[in-house]
């Protein structure tokens, strides 16, 4: 019969390396950029549909501040922040950012009214605009609330890396005692 220590060491090592490895893609470490994608939402539900078409000129702009102000449509034109006919916008590169550091920002265009959120935490921004008057009034998350979010997650976040010492402790402890119990049942017969 092997030593407990070794069959621990057997049997935690690749949860460990499994764990540190998930804790290192959590952490979100690296270098990320805004995208953003603008879409004529003509059946109002907020997704992007095959046959809907891209929306040109939709002033599309990133930053790492949930409270970025709005550009002015002079700024988004020679500052080249508008979507091109494709419907797709670029934003700015961030090094050392994760995509829960960067907000995505979109402004409806004139005679525009948005069917999804104009705001979002994340790399890419997929925005939803029906002609005024034509869908129901979308309550949009504001900026605000998404930093609330984030705070909520972050806090997760720390808190989830020791919540995982303490079960590897604990398992570690079961495991401990269930052995020694099987070793003692095998050593008294």
């Amino acid at each position: 019969m092997k030593p407990l220590a070794e069959l621990f060491r057997s049997r935690t090592t690749p949860i460990l390396l499994a764990l540190a490895a998930m804790a290192s893609i959590v952490s979100g470490c690296g270098d990320a950029g805004g995208f953003g994608m603008a879409w004529e939402d003509t059946n109002c539900n907020g997704v992007k549909d095959p046959e809907e078409p891209p929306l040109a000129g939709v002033c599309l702009w990133t930053s790492t501040y949930a409270s970025q102000p709005t550009p002015s449509q002079d700024d988004c034109a020679k500052e080249h922040l508008q979507t091109d006919s494709e419907g797709m916008g670029r934003g700015d590169f961030y090094a050392g950012c994760s995509c829960s550091d960067v907000y995505v920002f979109a402004q409806a265009p004139d005679g525009f009214q948005p069917t999804t959120d104009t705001v979002v935490n994340d790399c890419d921004g997929e925005f939803g605009f029906a002609p005024e008057g034509t869908c129901p009034p979308h309550a949009s998350v504001t900026p605000e609330r998404l930093v609330a979010y984030k705070a909520i997650r972050d806090a997760v976040c720390w808190l989830g890396g020791p919540a995982v010492v303490v079960l590897l402790v604990l398992g570690y402890r079961k495991f401990r005692h269930d052995a020694l119990a099987r070793h003692q049942t095998r050593s008294g017969e």
